[in-house]
């Protein structure tokens, strides 16, 4: 009996011990992320750098779950390169495994990046290879209608061009040069890829709105009505200025019939989904408590329903009245170590479960 008992101890004891393996393995010897992962082809596959050249060290890996994005996984990474004089931070969003946008920032006093091979010198002929190498690394054919409309720019200056529903900024001044790309929809733009340089060299790119889906592009409310609803809408807001009893809330102010400024773009009004949406702008008569100057109205274009109301005040701030369709509140979803340390003290109860039954039966002989 003694024999099978020692036996029975030991596999217990080399079964807990693996057990705890499993929960207490540190974070440090597990595989790279996918963003991880992405982001080093990103760096190696799109931008070209000669990542051998390189020292590289991950500063940060963080997955959160917005609700402001119906709680779908965003993962933020950021690197720092350093390599004989050279010195890069990147920074790379990803939402939903969607990389939303990189930030290469190149450090002050640094020489510029080492590249494993040789960059046209002509700026555009940058962006186009560029698009190139984007479009087989996100694997999507989206990207060929941004180097058509990028085939109609000639010079490397301020620009604007439209190729059906396509609209290509390009703005220049000095060192610095951004290719935006936006779809226009009945006069409402949603933005596109964005690629900005820094001294011939790329500094930012993304595509904020890319995982967003349009849910109509229908105007059924005129920039005239919009504006109509806002001021109906002034009639009844007012602000507070101050804390507790002392707040002194401003009811009477007077809204000026010019100037007015509505500007129609699109934006999220179901998670992860785009409407059409007026952004009107009151201003009033003079400056009101709190540094007022304006009352900001967002109204939808598509049902005229006002979605918010809000102060606007010298210097930008404003004082929120928030009018919005409530958002769905989602819960964050347990990580991977979570759920491995989940299972692992459950298989850990099961055991000593196990083990307890069989160490009676053995006593009981």
């Amino acid at each position: 009996m003694r024999g099978t008992v020692k036996q029975v101890s030991a596999t217990l004891i080399l079964t807990l011990w693996l057990s705890f393996s499993l929960v207490y393995t540190p974070s440090a010897y597990t595989a790279e992320t996918f963003a991880q992962n992405k982001t080093l082809m990103l760096l190696t596959d799109v931008i070209m750098l000669d990542l051998a050249k390189y020292n590289v060290t991950l500063l940060y890996d963080q997955v959160s779950y917005p609700a402001e994005y119906g709680g779908i996984a965003e993962e933020e990474v950021r690197y720092k390169l350093e390599a004989n004089g050279s010195k890069l931070d990147v920074t790379a969003v990803y939402r939903n495994n969607i990389l939303i946008y990189c930030l290469l920032g190149i450090r002050e006093k640094s020489i510029p990046p080492f590249y494993a091979q040789a960059q046209p010198d002509n700026l555009i002929d940058k962006v186009r290879s560029f698009l190139d190498r984007y479009q087989r690394w996100a694997g999507s054919s989206q990207y060929q209608e941004l180097k058509d409309a990028l085939d109609m720019v000639s010079k490397v200056e301020s620009t604007t061009v439209k190729l059906g529903n396509i609209k290509l900024t390009l703005l220049v001044e000095g060192s610095f040069a951004s290719f935006q790309w936006s779809y226009v929809y009945d006069g409402s733009e949603q933005p596109g890829m964005d690629i900005s340089f820094r001294d011939g060299d790329i500094w930012s790119f993304g595509e904020i709105y890319s995982i967003f889906k349009v849910g109509s592009t229908t105007i059924k409310v005129t920039k005239e009505e919009a504006i109509s609803i806002a001021r109906e809408r002034a009639k009844s807001f007012s602000w507070k200025v101050g804390l507790g009893a002392d707040a002194l809330e401003v009811r009477e102010f007077t809204v000026l019939e010019t100037p007015v400024k509505a500007e129609l773009s699109m934006q999220a009004r179901e998670p992860l989904t785009l409407y059409p949406f007026w952004r009107v702008t009151l201003y009033l008569d003079k400056t009101y408590p709190g540094n007022i100057i304006g009352i900001v109205v967002g109204v939808w274009a598509d049902t005229g329903e006002v979605r918010y109301i809000e102060t606007l005040s010298y210097g930008g701030a404003t004082f929120p009245e928030d009018m919005g369709v409530p958002t769905e509140q989602v819960s964050p979803q347990p990580t991977d170590v979570t759920l491995i340390v989940m299972i692992a003290a459950g298989v850990m109860i099961v055991i000593g479960v196990i083990a307890l039954v069989i160490f009676r039966k053995i006593r009981s002989r």
